[in-house]
């Protein structure tokens, strides 16, 4: 059985400030990383050899919101914001926490189910680049995969079949 995945889409415009409360807020875009918004000091350290380097680095909280609509039809659907490739992070909706994570090397998910019902809400999503993680490289904050997938809320595949049935035909 084959079902394209139903998403709301994530990606373009988001707002992004150093604080919850969104004070000063820049518009950036997403998937993207703080580097190609502009986002942080100019990068002067020119002698560097033992990592990329960036034009501008960013250290410290950064946190991203947006509006997003959820279809009429998500009612009561299970419902995954995922984070690849990116530094501690926690998520809000309507300015209600939902969680956090601080895995480095795999996907962030968060399970957004209870929080999103039809209609409009606004998710915060919070990316520590700060010091916390030691001497790690800092520079690279991405929301999405830079491999072409999209920056996305999925719905489940399994709520895609219900009343599905197999047999086999041995």
């Amino acid at each position: 059985v084959n079902a394209q995945r139903a998403t709301v889409d994530l990606a373009g415009e988001w707002k992004f400030s150093t604080s919850l409360a969104g004070d000063s807020a820049i518009t950036v875009k997403l998937p993207g990383t703080t580097d190609t918004n502009g986002v942080g000091v100019i990068n002067d350290n020119h002698g560097e050899t033992t990592q990329l380097t960036r034009r501008t680095t960013f250290s410290g909280k950064a946190y991203y919101s947006r509006s997003v609509d959820i279809p009429t039809d998500w009612k009561g659907r299970h419902i995954t914001l995922m984070l690849e490739r990116t530094r501690p992070s926690e998520v809000w909706v309507d300015g209600v926490k939902i969680g956090s994570c601080r895995y480095l090397s795999t996907p962030h998910r968060y399970d957004l189910s209870e929080a999103l019902s039809p209609g409009r809400h606004i998710i915060t999503v919070m990316v520590d680049n700060g010091d916390a993680i030691g001497n790690r490289q800092r520079l690279f904050l991405v929301m999405g995969d830079k491999n072409g997938s999209d920056l996305c809320l999925p719905l489940d595949p399994a709520d895609l079949f219900t009343g599905l049935k197999t047999e086999s035909g041995v």
